[in-house]
């Protein structure tokens, strides 16, 4: 199991390494929370079904969350406490 643990963090530093590189790419998701305004989701290569929720300002990239894009993301992003 640690191989695929492995590959998953090596996957998603190369996505996030990619959205870096070409900022706005990916799928924009329409939030009610004025913070998340702008926000994208990318996926992870290798990991079809996960994805890399992110926001752009000036020359920052945040990664908001990384989530299986099955679930119901809205609840889970919209109850983000971290965003100041």
């Amino acid at each position: 199991m640690p191989e695929v643990a492995e590959r998953f963090l090596l996957a998603v530093r190369n996505s996030i390494e990619e959205v870096s590189k070409r900022v706005g790419i990916g799928v924009p998701i329409n939030l009610k929370n004025p913070k998340l305004a702008g926000l994208r989701a990318w996926r992870v290569t290798g990991f079809p079904a996960i994805r890399v929720y992110y926001l752009v300002s000036e020359k920052t990239l945040r990664v908001i969350r990384i989530l299986h894009g099955k679930r119901d993301i809205h609840p889970l992003l919209e109850s983000t406490d971290e965003l100041r």
